[in-house]
């Protein structure tokens, strides 16, 4: 089962730090809650969304290239090698149009999606799972010492 643009969205948040806020107000009826949306803030609350939330206010990761770039950005800054590449028409599958490959001494992954942005996103969840793999293999160790 392959992941929604808005899923894909929503774990980027969470492993950013993004958490929901609302602007206090609770109206009763749901369609007058539609007119009191909730935002998105590093330094909100609540860990998860609400139903209503909206996902059109977190940055589109998943679409804008200026975004998605950003992740790019941030990955180099820790030292990976990240190359976004076009997938030559005799080479495309199904799978997508573009790759990402991530690499360093200790590091390789590869992602592919049907956009630069999308595939930009699983490369740089794919290294998050990585980091989060590592760090709690490193803590289970400590804990047995």
């Amino acid at each position: 089962m392959t992941e929604t643009e808005g899923d894909l969205r929503l774990r980027i948040a969470k492993l950013k730090g993004y958490r929901w806020y609302d602007n206090g107000q609770r109206p009763i009826a749901l369609e007058t809650y539609r007119a009191y949306p909730v935002y998105w803030d590093g330094l909100g609350a609540q860990p998860e969304p609400s139903e209503y939330c909206d996902l059109k206010r977190l940055p589109a990761w998943t679409r804008d290239e200026t975004a998605a770039w950003s992740l790019v950005e941030e990955m180099r800054q820790a030292g990976i090698v990240c190359e976004v590449l076009a997938i030559p028409e005799e080479r495309k599958s199904k799978n997508g149009a573009y790759e990402i490959k991530l690499y360093n001494a200790d590091l390789f992954i590869h992602e592919v999606g049907e956009t630069a942005p999308l595939t930009i996103c699983r490369g740089w969840l794919a290294w998050q799972e990585r980091i989060h793999h590592e760090t709690r293999d490193n803590l289970v160790s400590e804990l047995r010492e």
